[in-house]
């Protein structure tokens, strides 16, 4: 079951952070970042100290 844990507006071309943890697993979160020409998505697992992100888009 999916839960909208996080509501923000992102316009293209402007640089964007943005994350939220997972409401069922406390070290699971995602992010979404924008840089100004590419979006990038992280899946991030916090148990990983050395290297949290597990997939990206």
């Amino acid at each position: 079951m999916l839960h909208l844990t996080l509501e923000d507006q992102l316009f293209l071309g402007q640089p964007k952070q943005v994350g939220t943890h997972s409401t069922v697993h406390d070290h699971l979160a995602v992010m979404f970042e924008d840089d100004g020409e590419t979006g990038y998505f992280y899946a991030l697992d916090m148990r990983q100290n050395a290297q949290p992100v597990v997939d990206c888009l």
